[in-house]
């Protein structure tokens, strides 16, 4: 009875310290964010692992701001140096994103600039970062949070999954969007 009710204490302590760990939000992209910069490219659309970044449209007049996918040069130097939280949304290329899953993360990734840091993954090329985070299905997520260990959240459990269910699981973990920024 004992080391029943201290592994619920435990458990119940590991939870606690997920769900109050909430990063600054502040009005700052994210490659304004400490050493980000150190750790992607420039912009990359075929890229198999991205950064969404909130940031000037370049070319566009003063104050239009959309996403931009920054190829990632060193994943696990982000991962380990990173300060803000990391949500890795992984996707398969080889199927269509029928749901619009990706348009639903790329809305996340403006709403929750400075808050979380949005990842692209193609699980279709990446299988070591796929099994590295015990990815099962596609679409899935894993939430990072610095100093604890990661989350998934993932479509094999489901018969479908909405980006609102994504949106809840994130909310779940103290992280919420900003509806203002979408324009």
């Amino acid at each position: 009875m004992r080391k029943a009710f201290l592994s619920i204490l435990l458990i119940a302590a590991i939870l606690s310290g997920i769900t109050g760990c909430k990063a600054d939000q502040s009005d700052a992209s994210v490659p304004q964010n400490g050493d980000v910069n150190d750790y992607i490219g420039g912009v990359d659309y075929s890229s198999t692992v991205s950064a969404l970044v909130y940031e000037q449209i370049p070319g566009e007049e003063d104050g239009f701001y959309g996403i931009e996918y920054h190829e990632v040069t060193d994943i696990q130097g982000l991962l380990g140096n990173q300060t803000m939280p990391v949500c890795m949304y992984f996707y398969y290329s080889l199927s269509s994103d029928t749901d619009g899953m990706t348009a639903g993360v790329e809305d996340l990734a403006q709403t929750m600039d400075g808050q979380v840091l949005f990842i692209a993954v193609d699980g279709a090329t990446e299988d070591d970062l796929s099994s590295a985070y015990e990815v099962e299905a596609f679409p899935e997520f894993v939430l990072i949070v610095p100093g604890r260990m990661h989350v998934n959240f993932g479509s094999k459990n489901y018969d479908s999954m909405s980006i609102d269910d994504v949106t809840g699981w994130l909310a779940n973990y103290g992280y919420t969007p900003d509806y203002s920024k979408l324009q």
